[in-house]
Parts: structure tokens; C-alpha cells; sequence
């Protein structure tokens, strides 16, 4: 039975003269029950006991509408709406809200935080207000990322924000926009390769342009160190060839000493060799922004004994 109910009690307001649907009336009249209920139901008796409102007021008003996403014309549910002097509706799955049996008078109609009208209402008026479109208000973050050392513009930097699928990376300028965020706290994060990632918090405000450049810094450490004779006491060893990871990237000077400057973070294999002498093998790890100093001691061939003398300190930059 609620279903035709639903119909009267919105059909009637819109009638010239409620008394067409008499008969309806009074057949309702006759289903109501002896306990004062319809079908026992407290929804169906409250449909009609509307329908008979609306029948012996006619002077009562309405106001309805429906509100749709201004980008893509989708009904939004769950949007709150707020009638002065009435109670708040919620749109349903379809977007819609309707303000049912008002007085005439002067009402206030306020949709979510941001729109809101002012609405006269005459006796038995009833005002659509149609398709009512709500954009979300979004703002933009744009920047420029450089390394620290040398300030230069870093191209293919990757960029991310808390709560945005997409990555967005640098031009090669260094320079980067993401556009339509939603208001509120992010954080942004920056990761290239061969750099320590680097991030900031910021809260995103509606209409604004935020400006956010950061500096990457070089995910690299340094090693140095003195290369001697383990089998004479202070003398060192010139032209001693150091290898990381079978690639020669130092030679000791006429001090013995060496110095390997951008070597990348983590663990590497360490070769030292000098003609004359058995060479030395081990592994090494390097953290970032650390200058690792190592003081190895190479023997004659075939004189190296069974504990090596090898000795290194670290020193954070």
C-alpha cells in the first residue's frame, strides 16, 4: 500500500483542487484500521495521515530539487540540506530532497557549506528547483626540484601527494604542476634515483596556488683512506689501485693516500692491488652522506699473514 501513498502525498500539492482524488480518499479512509493504523505499519499510517494533511490544508507548500556533480552531471548523494525552520534532508542515491507540507513565509535554503538561497513561499506554492550543479572547490601545487650541491634543475624527479593516485615528474627544467587537489593536509614526496628522497607536509587551502621546491641530496658517501707496507713500519704505498665493485676508481698518491668522492650508498666489494704484493679483497658498506675512512696494509707476495690489518672509521658529513 505505501507505494500508491508515496504517489497521493506528492501528487496532491500539485493539484488545483485536491477533492479530484475523493474517491482515493475515502477508500483510504476505509483501510484505515480499528486500532487508528494502516496495515499496522507505522510508515504506511504516516503516508496517510499526510495525504489527509495535505487534503485539509491545502495552503501547506514544498520545495524540492536535485543536485548533481557540476563536472559531470551525476546525481550526489549524501549532500546535506538545510531548510530554516525545518529539518535537514539528506539527498538519496538519486540526488534528490524535497521539503514537504511548509507554511507560506520566508525560508532560508542552505546546500552543504558553500550555496545557499533565499526562498518566499506563497500559500500551496511548490517550487522545483531543478537540477542544482556543485563543483568541488580544488587547489594546485606547482615547483621546482634542484640538487642541493649545485642547485641545477633535476628532469624526471617523481612526485607524489597523500591521497592522488597519479606521479608527476619534473620537466627539464626541473619544474612540475599537479593541478584539481582536494583542500586539506598532504604531504608531497620527491624520489630519484641516485638521491635520498625528500618530503614535506603542507595544507592545501581552496583557489590557491601553493608553491613547493624542494632540494634533492645525493644518495653517495666518500671513502678515503692510507694504503702501507704491512711488513716495514711507516711506509706507505704509492700507486696502490683500489677497485669498487671490479671497477678502478682510485690510485694512491706518493703519500699512499686515496680519496673516492659520489660512491653510491649501500655495500660494495673493495679490491686493493699493488704489483709486488698479495692484494687485498673484503666488502664495505657505505651509508649516505658519510665519508667512510679506511686504512688497509698491503705484504710482499706470499707474505700476508692470517689476520689482516685493516682498519676504518665512519664520519657522518
Amino acid at each position: 500500500m505505501w507505494l500508491p501513498l508515496t504517489a497521493m502525498a506528492l501528487i496532491l500539492p500539485r493539484l488545483p483542487n485536491p477533492d479530484q482524488l475523493t474517491n482515493s480518499l475515502d477508500a483510504l479512509q476505509n483501510a484505515q484500521l480499528t486500532n487508528g493504523s494502516w496495515d499496522n505499519d507505522v510508515y504506511t499510517t504516516a503516508l496517510a495521515l499526510r495525504a489527509f494533511q495535505i487534503t485539509h490544508n491545502p495552503d501547506l507548500a514544498q520545495i524540492t530539487g536535485t543536485i548533481i556533480d557540476g563536472q559531470t552531471g551525476s546525481p550526489l548523494s549524501g549532500v546535506t540540506i538545510q531548510l530554516s525552520g525545518t529539518d535537514t534532508q539528506i539527498t538519496n542515491s538519486l540526488g534528490e530532497f524535497n521539503f514537504l507540507s511548509l507554511l507560506a513565509g520566508n525560508y532560508t535554503l542552505q546546500i552543504s557549506t558553500n550555496l545557499t538561497s533565499e526562498i518566499q513561499l506563497k500559500p500551496g506554492q511548490n517550487i522545483n528547483l531543478g537540477q542544482i550543479r556543485l563543483f568541488t572547490e580544488t587547489t594546485n601545487i606547482q615547483g621546482t626540484i634542484t640538487d642541493t650541491s649545485t642547485q641545477t634543475p633535476l628532469p624526471g624527479v617523481a612526485i607524489q601527494i597523500t591521497g592522488h593516485n597519479d606521479t608527476i615528474h619534473t620537466d627539464e627544467q626541473g619544474a612540475y604542476i599537479i593541478t584539481q587537489l582536494t583542500p586539506g593536509e598532504v604531504i608531497l614526496q620527491a624520489t630519484l634515483d641516485g638521491y635520498l628522497t625528500a618530503s614535506t607536509t603542507l595544507t592545501l587551502t581552496a583557489d590557491t596556488t601553493h608553491i613547493v621546491s624542494l632540494t634533492l641530496s645525493p644518495d653517495q658517501a666518500i671513502l678515503e683512506g692510507i694504503i702501507s707496507d704491512g711488513s716495514q713500519q711507516n711506509v706507505v704505498l704509492a700507486g696502490a689501485k683500489i677497485y669498487i665493485d671490479s671497477t678502478q676508481l682510485a690510485q694512491t698518491d706518493t703519500n699512499g693516500k686515496y680519496r673516492i668522492e659520489g660512491l653510491a650508498s649501500g655495500t660494495h666489494n673493495i679490491n686493493i692491488e699493488l704489483h709486488g704484493y698479495d692484494s687485498l679483497t673484503g666488502t664495505i658498506t657505505t651509508p649516505s652522506n658519510t665519508t667512510i675512512t679506511l686504512t688497509s696494509q698491503l705484504h710482499p707476495t706470499g707474505t700476508t699473514p692470517t689476520t689482516r690489518q685493516c682498519q676504518h672509521h665512519r664520519q657522518n658529513h
